[in-house]
């Protein structure tokens, strides 16, 4: 079973009119409608601890995750999918603004948590994902706009030829994806994922270990949340 809640934003009119905008163009615009899927389901065995909640420049890893995914003006909606420790990165986690689905297979793999995230996306409409990772906090957009601007169904971010995060899937690929073990799905990717250099955009760091944190929060400055040009319920 699969549990969804949408975490609640502040009660606010601005907020409700980006909504209606953001509804509007769905229904209108003729481009894709894309989602974010943030995966942040795992153990963090490697790290020894909740990596989800461990502070980065005052933040919490996962709300820098969230906030780099959603980041690109293409994207229109962000999934976070949760799994170990769901309950803890739920209650010190400020989630607003993101669609959370739990995976309760998590200790089955990535491709269990992937699967749980693209549904929730399928479901929610939409016609491409791009698949970031809870522990890549600093993920730039123009790596994300690199990726979604390649003319294929699947596309992954490429760091000096080494295949990483985002990964994008478009149409039939997303379902092709969901149907697939972790094996078969690091086959389909290497076959079918067309590679987009980003590494002078992006230097595909992610945070396995502690000291993958303490060597990155030597180069982050302390950082707010940013402000929304709507007021606080804006997105």
């Amino acid at each position: 079973m699969i549990e969804r809640y949408h975490v609640a934003r502040p009660p606010h009119r601005a907020g409700l009119f980006v909504d209606h905008l953001r509804m509007a163009r769905r229904i209108d615009d003729d481009r894709q409608w894309t989602v974010a899927v943030v995966l942040a389901a795992g153990r963090g065995s490697r790290f020894g601890g909740i990596k989800q909640i461990a502070d980065l420049g005052g933040r919490p890893i996962l709300r820098w995750a969230i906030d780099a995914a959603a980041g690109h003006r293409n994207i229109d909606e962000t999934i976070v999918v949760l799994g170990a420790h769901a309950a803890c990165v739920r209650e010190r986690v400020d989630l607003t603004g993101a669609t959370i689905v739990i995976c309760e297979d998590w200790a089955r793999g990535p491709a269990a948590s992937l699967r749980v995230g693209i549904d929730a996306a399928i479901e929610r409409g939409a016609s491409a994902v791009v698949v970031t990772l809870g522990d890549h906090p600093m993920l730039h957009p123009d790596a994300i706009g690199r990726v979604l601007d390649a003319p294929t169904d699947v596309a992954r971010a490429s760091y000096d030829g080494r295949p990483g995060h985002p990964v994008v899937l478009r149409g039939g690929a997303m379902h092709e994806v969901v149907a697939l073990d972790d094996p078969a799905r690091r086959s389909y990717l290497r076959e079918h994922a067309v590679p987009v250099p980003v590494e002078d955009v992006d230097d595909g760091v992610d945070v396995d270990r502690p000291e993958d944190l303490r060597a990155l929060a030597r180069s982050v400055r302390p950082r707010r949340a940013p402000e929304h040009p709507f007021g606080d319920g804006g997105s």
